[in-house]
């Protein structure tokens, strides 16, 4: 697999503010923290439940090579993550001209490249919204 510059790193460069927490609240809606976690009848992988398609997708703009099985693993699971939500995030930028939000980001999350038009990603925002209020 590609290596990849630690995550962190690449999440202060990319975007400012509080995104480094925004996939520990995806990871719990998703998997409440699972990295061994199968759904969607089998087709999500991981703590993140990361489809095939955004694996491809991820390898195709960053020229990478994951492999589903890597999403059972912490570390490569965020990367892709990150990488997906970059790319996309980036990509509502040039369409409306407004930096991504991190309830845009989730909904891209949830519901793919376009997410943060659909109403049914409403829903999935206010589960990471209530994640990221709960107290410690």
């Amino acid at each position: 697999m590609k290596q990849i510059l630690p995550i962190i790193f690449l999440m202060s460069l990319a975007y400012a503010g509080d995104i480094d927490d925004l996939i520990p609240s995806l990871i719990q809606v998703e998997s409440q923290g699972s990295d061994k976690a199968i759904g969607d009848n089998g087709k999500a992988f991981g703590c993140l439940q990361i489809w095939e398609v955004v694996i491809k997708d991820v390898n195709r703009v960053y020229k990478t090579n994951y492999k589903h099985s890597d999403m059972m693993f912490r570390y490569p699971s965020c990367e892709v993550c990150f990488l997906y939500l970059k790319f996309w995030g980036n990509q509502y930028t040039k369409k409306t001209g407004k930096k991504a939000s991190l309830e845009v980001l989730s909904k891209i999350w949830n519901g793919g490249p376009n997410g943060w038009k659909k109403e049914a990603t409403e829903k999935y925002w206010k589960k990471v919204l209530d994640v990221r209020n709960k107290p410690l």
